[in-house]
């Protein structure tokens, strides 16, 4: 009895394995939600010579590419996810259906946060793009869109102690003015302002911030934009597919409910080309007050657009990284939008000011220490 359920065993493991195989020649392409490259067929002959590495290298094709694949990497997280385990590093399993991106566990924990030094490093850059601005008679402001688990700390697993303090405390992280959304969304966090399943803010947090960026603007500016009135009434509008569930389930992923607000109607136009929120760079033109905005951003500032889009005549979007600011195009402000995780990337990627000169005492000073 014994070995008939080892040789049914080995069956079924066999058959499983073959049936990769044979299903390749018929799968379309296997979409895939890792951050990463797919490894590619590699070459039999490399450099004139026979390649030593092709049997490693097609091995690492054949698991990239095998038919199935999402099929078997969904059931394998189902079964770690139904044991409070995450199949993917980037995803961090919480508590009550919460998922947390586990790069923001260095600012959650202070396990490998930025030292007082590199923080000091960052805030003089930022400084020193506020003052350089400034003698280009453009305004300059910063947003940092706060980590899920900065406003939402009790979904987080025990397994990760939270920090006595953030490595970012929000009245150190720049010497220019700032747009206090952290301390804003945590006043109204039992709203529910994140995504359960995904990295950035919903629709009401996303408003939320959207009204701040806009009344901070019109204080710099002496501008009377319109601002969105984040206590409005909201209404069902479809489903969410959040990008931590894609990450974990790409096949049957998982969707929570989003909302529309009434007053979201979009009173301005790109211009040029435009494809998605994806895109590098994207321009709109037809808000309401006549300023020219440029805005430095992340993925947070998607469901951002229409309303800063709605409220200014003339907007510039960018993505560029490391951040750049054309000084010749005449921006009224420039606001930087960046997530709380990648704040430390400043340090190492500061903002470049193209076409603009330093003031005399930056120029002259020293980096000390």
């Amino acid at each position: 009895m014994g070995n008939k359920w080892y040789r049914a065993y080995i069956a079924a493991f066999l058959i499983l394995c073959m049936l990769g195989v044979l299903a390749m020649p018929f799968a379309g392409k296997d979409e895939t939600s890792e951050n990463r490259r797919l490894a590619s067929f590699p070459p039999l002959v490399r450099d004139g010579r026979p390649n030593p590495s092709w049997p490693a290298e097609f091995e690492a094709w054949l698991d990239d590419h095998i038919g199935l694949r999402a099929h078997y990497a969904e059931a394998y997280a189902k079964a770690l996810y139904r044991l409070g385990a995450s199949a993917d590093e980037q995803v961090i399993i919480g508590k009550d259906g919460w998922l947390y991106y586990a790069p923001t566990l260095p600012d959650y924990t202070g396990v490998g946060a930025p030292d007082e030094g590199e923080r000091r490093q960052i805030r003089r850059m930022l400084e020193d793009v506020g003052k350089r601005l400034e003698a280009e008679g453009t305004r300059f402001a910063v947003l940092v869109a706060p980590n899920k688990n900065s406003i939402y700390p009790e979904y987080m697993p025990g397994a990760y102690p939270r920090a006595a303090r953030s490595p970012y405390p929000p009245e150190e992280r720049c010497g220019v003015p700032r747009i206090a959304v952290e301390e804003a969304l945590r006043g109204r966090a039992e709203e529910e302002l994140y995504y359960k399943t995904d990295t950035h803010w919903n629709e009401r947090g996303a408003r939320i911030a959207a009204a701040l960026c806009i009344e901070q603007i019109n204080a710099l500016c002496g501008s009377e934009a319109p601002v969105p009135d984040p206590l409005a009434a909201c209404m069902a509008a479809g489903e969410h597919t959040g990008d931590l569930a894609k990450m974990l389930f790409p096949i049957h992923t998982p969707t929570e409910p989003r909302v529309a607000y009434a007053d979201d109607e979009e009173r301005y136009q790109a211009v040029g080309r435009y494809k998605s929120n994806e895109d590098i760079t994207i321009r709109t033109a037809g808000g309401a007050e006549n300023l020219h905005v440029l805005v430095l951003r992340d993925s947070f500032c998607d469901a951002l657009i229409p309303y800063l889009s709605n409220a200014f005549d003339k907007v510039c979007y960018s993505r560029a990284w490391p951040p750049v600011i054309d000084a010749s195009e005449n921006y009224d402000i420039v606001v930087l939008e960046i997530a709380e995780r990648r704040l430390m990337e400043l340090a190492e990627s500061p903002i470049a000011i193209l076409g603009a000169s330093p003031p005399p005492e930056t120029a002259k000073q020293s980096d000390g220490g």
